[in-house]
Order: structure tokens, then sequence, then C-alpha cells
């Protein structure tokens, strides 16, 4: 079955009665398509008659039905169902990685309840709702890593190993290698911390990406480098969950654009500069490190983060 796409959830506002649904797609378990509304929605039929609910979540409407009208082609059915409808347009790309999750959870059951699709879509609600606007700092360091992503040689295996937004971890941390990409508007300057440094030395092949930026008009903006990623990408699923994790929805005015200056450089953990001690009592140590590629050595092929 080919992936749930935003084109078959998005067009022309359908001609069905109010309160009534065009489905598109068959899911395993759910069927998706367009509102009266003409906005993308995700239906789930269920095997009891449940009390009606509604309530808007976000940019999520969620409704349990006992009695919903479905209409598919010339036919037109009733059926209890839990229906989730996307609000906000901007939002499609990931309501579809939304639906096929819940989906695929729903395919490993046996009888779909509302209860069941209720709690698969909790997971996600959570998400949406710990989601918050991004600093300029932050902006720019999902910049360097959605960069990282997109310019790895496996983007699948790149998306599996992001562990951000843990400040405290490096970024991207794998069975083969561990790296924390630094993203500075000034040069190869950056903050870190004791915790992170200390995170770093417990993996014997870690590095740090050193990557300098300026804000260019033909630059990247984040929503370019996700679309990249998007089209590339095996793990739909995970990246879209990520994706919220750090803090990014397309709906979000991201609109800074950048470009990389000069080559990145990787640097090995062992050598970048560091605290090494202070007084006791001294909590939350952070500091600014300057990195010279002609004293470090500088790696300029992005190594195989699998």
């Amino acid at each position: 079955m080919s992936a749930l796409e935003p084109s078959d959830l998005l067009g022309v506002i359908p001609t069905v009665e109010a309160g009534e649904f065009l489905i598109r797609r068959e899911l395993k378990r759910g069927l998706a398509g367009v509102s009266f509304q003409g906005h993308g929605v995700v239906i789930f039929p269920v095997v009891e008659t449940p009390s009606a609910s509604k309530r808007t979540s976000g940019q999520l409407r969620v409704s349990v039905e006992p009695l919903l009208e479905i209409r598919r082609g010339d036919r037109r059915e009733v059926r209890p169902a839990v229906c989730i409808e996307c609000i906000d347009d901007a939002l499609i790309a990931t309501f579809c990685t939304v639906a096929e999750s819940i989906d695929r959870s729903l395919s490993a059951t046996g009888s779909v309840t509302s209860a069941a699709v209720l709690e698969a879509l909790r997971q996600w609600e959570r998400l949406f709702h710990a989601r918050r606007r991004l600093s300029r700092e932050e902006e720019i360091g999902l910049w360097g890593e959605l960069w990282f992503i997109q310019s790895a040689a496996s983007v699948d295996k790149s998306i599996l190993a992001w562990r951000a937004p843990d400040p405290s971890r490096l970024d991207f941390i794998s069975a083969k290698f561990a790296v924390e990409v630094k993203t500075s508007l000034s040069g190869h300057e950056h903050r870190t911390s004791f915790d992170q440094v200390r995170s770093g030395d417990l993996h014997p092949d870690a590095f740090l990406l050193s990557l300098w930026v300026a804000e260019a008009r033909d630059g990247k903006s984040l929503k370019d480098l996700v679309d990249e990623i998007r089209t590339r990408a095996s793990e739909r699923n995970e990246f879209e969950r990520r994706l919220l994790r750090a803090g990014f929805a397309d709906s979000d005015p991201y609109s800074l654009r950048f470009r990389p200056v000069g080559e990145p450089i990787y640097v090995e953990w062992k050598a970048i500069p560091r605290v090494r001690s202070f007084d006791p009592g001294a909590l939350d140590i952070r500091y600014t490190i300057t990195l010279d590629p002609d004293d470090l050595g500088d790696r300029t092929t992005i190594p195989d983060i699998g």
C-alpha cells in the first residue's frame, strides 16, 4: 500500500452534505478523505456504539460518533466511528503520518474500539501540545541538525539516530558513531556545557560537527530542509515524531534562510576544548568554545551514522 499523501486529503471542497465525509483512500483499519468543510480527515470505524463526544485538540478536531455518515463513491453508509480532522491545512503532511501511525498501531490489535483509537492518538497529541515557538538560537540549532540529516548518505539511519532536543546528550547516537552538531553564525564558535561534554566522553567514537552558517536569501529555511528529507525518507513516522519533539511543525512561521560558509569541520570529541575542573557547589557549567581547524584537523566527509 502506498503512503498516504497530502493530495489524498486536500483539494476542492467535496460536494457532500453537512456532516458527511468523502472517502478517498482505504487504510488497513481506517478511511482517509475529506470533510464537507474541505479538511483532511481520517475515520476509524469501531465495533461498539460509543457515547457521542466532540473536542478540539490544537489543530485537530476529534469526534466520537455513534452514527457517522460516510460516502464512498455512490454508496453511503452510517457506522459508529472515531473521526479525526485536521483543521490546519499547513499541517497536512504531519497529519498523514499521524493517520498512518494510528492505523498501523490498530492493525496489531483485534477489534478496533474507540478507546484504542483515542489512546493511539493521545501519544501524538502530547507531542503537538509540547511544542513551543523556538528561539532564534534554537532555530539555528535545529537547522544544523536537519542539514546533517539531509546531507547524510542514509537519511533513514540519521533519522533513527536523532536524539534531539535533549541538551545534555549528543544530537545523533547510533551503534557506530555519536555526533553533536553545533551551528553558529559566528564562525566555529559554539556554546556547550560540562554535562554535554561528559556525555560525549561516554562514546568511544564521538565527534563534534562544527557548522558555520550565514543568513542568505538564496539559502534554505527549516521548511525547505524538512521537505527535502520527507521526499527521501522511508522512516516518515519516526521523522515526524522527532520533528515535533524538536519543536517544528509546518504551520510555524520560521522564515530565516541559511547556507553553510565554507566546509563543516569534524573534531574528535577528545580534542575539543573543555573545562576540566571547578569548585564544589558550582552547577550547570556552560561555556563557549572556539575551534581552529588548523590546530584540530578537519574532516569534511560526513561519516556513515548507521
